[in-house]
């Protein structure tokens, strides 16, 4: 999912009389997320947001003690553990991904760096 400005930005095109491919292409979407919003007020978006940001706030502290755990955890796994836990979810994994990445800046559990080995063959 998009966020509000992307979101305004795309009806702002479209007013332009841009195309969806062209939007698509401007923004940097994927053109079934352009054509998804395209249609949709800012009361529909705004909605829509509030009612996935407020189920997922029910799974916040559980997300929270798997970070405080394992902090270096990838937010796909972290997503089918979830799902595994809990079989009734389902939230859009964009919508996860953009709400555990705000979890874990408020948390104060950003994802450590990487550390690459350097191969020598």
């Amino acid at each position: 999912m998009l966020g509000i400005e992307q979101f305004k930005k795309l009806q702002e095109l479209k007013e332009l009389g841009l195309s969806k491919l062209k939007v698509s292409e401007k923004l940097n979407l994927a053109y079934k997320t352009v054509w998804n919003w395209w249609d949709k007020d800012e009361e529909f978006f705004n909605a829509f947001q509030k009612e996935h940001e407020f189920i997922l706030d029910n799974y916040r502290q559980y997300i929270i003690e798997i970070l405080k755990i394992c902090p270096q955890i990838n937010n796909t796994v972290l997503l089918n553990r979830i799902k595994e836990d809990f079989p009734d979810f389902e939230i859009p994994p964009s919508t996860f991904f953009r709400y555990v990445k705000k979890v874990r800046e408020q948390a104060g559990l950003i994802k450590p760096p990487r550390k690459y080995i350097k191969r020598t063959d």
